[in-house]
C-alpha cells in the first residue's frame, strides 16, 4: 500500500507531528508498504520519500491572545490562512499526482482533506479531544478556510471539526480519562504514539523537553543550572536556541533527542502532545510547564486532575517554583502511584501498531 503521511510541523524536529510522524512510517515501511512525507526538509526525515510542504507564516491577528480552541490555534499558527491553504493546497496536488497514495494520514494539515475529497483517496486524521470541545471563537478563524473551501468547490463549514468528521478515520490517543471522546464523534482509540518497546529499566536520568516557551532561553539556561547542577541525577535538556553543552550532571541539547525519555524518573516539559503519551506509556512522572493555550492546558490540567503529574504555568515559573514542583512530584508517593496506574490503562489500549489492522478495511 503507499501511504502518504502529510503533519503540519511548525518547529522542525520538536513538535507531536514529527516524531508521530517518524513512528508511523517506521511502522508501516517495516510492513512493506511504501511511504511518502509532505513536509519542510529541515525535519531530516530519512530513507522516505520527501514532498514540499507550504511555507509557514503566522498571522498578527489574535496572536497576543490565548489559542484556547482548535480553530484559534490553527488561525495564530499560520495553519487556517488562506495564502497557506492555496499554497500548501497546490504542493499536496503536485505530490498525490507524482505519488498517487491509497491512504493519507493527516495531521492539521486541512488541504489534505480537501484533495482527499476531489480525488476521493481514504484519508486519517490525528485528533486531541481538547478539538471537541464547544467554544467560541474569533470568526476569522474559519472565514480564510471558508474561502478555500468556496474557491474548491467544497461546502463551507462553521467549525474544523465538521471538516475533520469528513475524514474516514479519527484516530486518538491515551485513555479516556485522559482525552474523553464522546461515543459520537467515532474516534479510533490508540494508547501509546509509538511502537512499544520492551521493558525499560529504569534510570537516574530527568528530560526537560520544551518546544516553545516565552521564557528567555539564557534566563531558562540560568534556572535550570541553578535548581539542578549537583544533583545526583543526570538531566537533559533541550530548549528553543539552547546549543548543545555540558555542566557537570546537566546537558544541554542542540536538539530534542526523545530516545532519551524511555527510563527517567521525570519529565519536565511544555505539554506536548507526544510527550505527555510517551511518559504515560511508560509510567514517568511529569510536570508540564505550561500557559493558556489549547492542548498544552489541556494536558496540564489532565495531569493535576488525573494525579500522573503536577503543571506549573510560564509566569509563574521561577528556579525556586521549577525545583520545588519538581520536588514534590518526585517525594509524595502517590504521584508515583498514579502514574503507574495510567500506565496499565494507556498500555491496555494497544500501541501504535493497532493501525496495521484498519488497512485493509474499507472504513
Amino acid at each position: 500500500m503507499k501511504i502518504l503521511i502529510t503533519p503540519f510541523i511548525k518547529y522542525p524536529q520538536n513538535t507531536t507531528s514529527y516524531f508521530l510522524t517518524v513512528n508511523l512510517a517506521y511502522l508501516f515501511v517495516t510492513q512493506g508498504h511504501t511511504v511518502a512525507i509532505s513536509a519542510d526538509k529541515e525535519n531530516h526525515f530519512h530513507h522516505i520519500s520527501l514532498y514540499p510542504a507550504a511555507k509557514i507564516k503566522s498571522p498578527f491577528s489574535l496572536s497576543k491572545k490565548p489559542q484556547r480552541n482548535y480553530e484559534e490555534w490553527m488561525y495564530v499558527n499560520g495553519a487556517a490562512t488562506q495564502k497557506y491553504l492555496e499554497e500548501d493546497y497546490a504542493c499536496l496536488d503536485t505530490c498525490i499526482q507524482t505519488f498517487k497514495p491509497d491512504l493519507i494520514i493527516t495531521m492539521d494539515r486541512l488541504a489534505s482533506i480537501m484533495l482527499a475529497r476531489k480525488y476521493k483517496i481514504r484519508i486519517w486524521t490525528i485528533v486531541h479531544s481538547d478539538m471537541y470541545k464547544a467554544s467560541l471563537f474569533d470568526t476569522n478563524c474559519m472565514n480564510e478556510v471558508n474561502t478555500v473551501l468556496k474557491n474548491h468547490s467544497l461546502e463551507q463549514e462553521y467549525n474544523l471539526k465538521e471538516l475533520l468528521a469528513k475524514c474516514n478515520r479519527r484516530i486518538g490517543f491515551g485513555p479516556i480519562e485522559v482525552q474523553p471522546f464522546h461515543p459520537k464523534d467515532d474516534v479510533t482509540r490508540i494508547g501509546v504514539t509509538s511502537i512499544y518497546p520492551p521493558h525499560t529499566i529504569r534510570t537516574n536520568r530527568v528530560c526537560i523537553f520544551f518546544q516553545k516557551i516565552s521564557i528567555n532561553k539564557k534566563a531558562l539556561r540560568k534556572m535550570i543550572i541553578e535548581a539542578f547542577h549537583g544533583a545526583p541525577y543526570s538531566v537533559y535538556a533541550c530548549f528553543d536556541g539552547s546549543r548543545a553543552e555540558t555542566i557537570d550532571n546537566i546537558h544541554f541539547l542542540q536538539s530534542t533527542k526523545a530516545e532519551l525519555l524511555p527510563g527517567s524518573i521525570a519529565c519536565i516539559h511544555d505539554g506536548n502532545d507526544y510527550f505527555t503519551n510517551q511518559c504515560l506509556a511508560r509510567g514517568i512522572q511529569q510536570l508540564i510547564i505550561t500557559n493558556h493555550d489549547y492542548i498544552r492546558n489541556s494536558n496540564a490540567l489532565s495531569a493535576e486532575r488525573n494525579k500522573f503529574g503536577l503543571a506549573l504555568y510560564e509566569d509563574e515559573l521561577t528556579m525556586q517554583t521549577l525545583y520545588e514542583q519538581y520536588r514534590l512530584l518526585l517525594s509524595d508517593d502517590k504521584y508515583y502511584y498514579y502514574t503507574q496506574a495510567y500506565k496499565k490503562i494507556t498500555l491496555a489500549s494497544g500501541d501504535l501498531s493497532m493501525l496495521l489492522n484498519y488497512l485493509s478495511s474499507s472504513d
